[in-house]
């Protein structure tokens, strides 16, 4: 009896996985279908897609490599018995981009471990970045950064 049991748990396990496996493939085919077709909708109204793919494929590895570089830094800090943090409050500017570009950076920039967005300056002139490690006199460039690789800037 137990046996039989067993065998039915693992066959519903075997079945349920299969099915969200097979539901995953189904997205992911079709994801892959809308975005083809967004990009032939998209080369046909303008013809700097493939840049613009090439930017954001830029602006993830740079994501992904700020952090990782912030979580090592982080761990170190946390693993010295003396303070390396330098806390600055840093305005970045935001002269000459749209709303969602403002939301974009904003997040990323909540997003790296020892940085936080705190609120958007008086006239949308620039960004309050509430930063842990600001020792650098060029941190709001740095801070910037991600928006302009977007843009195709950087």
């Amino acid at each position: 009896m137990r046996r039989l049991l067993y065998e039915g748990v693992v066959a519903g396990l075997i079945c349920f996985v299969a099915g969200w496996l097979s539901i995953a493939a189904l997205a992911l085919v079709f994801a892959a279908v809308r975005l083809t077709v967004q990009c032939i909708v998209w080369w046909r109204r303008d013809r700097r897609v493939w840049s613009r793919l090439w930017n954001l494929v830029r602006f993830l590895a740079d994501f992904a490599a700020d952090l990782v570089k912030s979580n090592l830094i982080l761990a170190y800090d946390i693993l010295v018995p003396w303070d390396i943090h330098t806390i600055r409050l840093v305005e970045v500017s935001l002269e000459g981009l749209s709303d969602c570009e403002v939301a974009v950076l904003s997040h990323r920039i909540t997003l790296t471990p020892g940085t936080l967005s705190c609120a958007v300056g008086e006239g949308r002139r620039a960004l309050l970045v509430h930063a842990m490690y600001g020792k650098s006199p060029t941190i709001a460039d740095d801070l910037r950064r991600p928006v302009d690789i977007l843009k195709g800037r950087a």
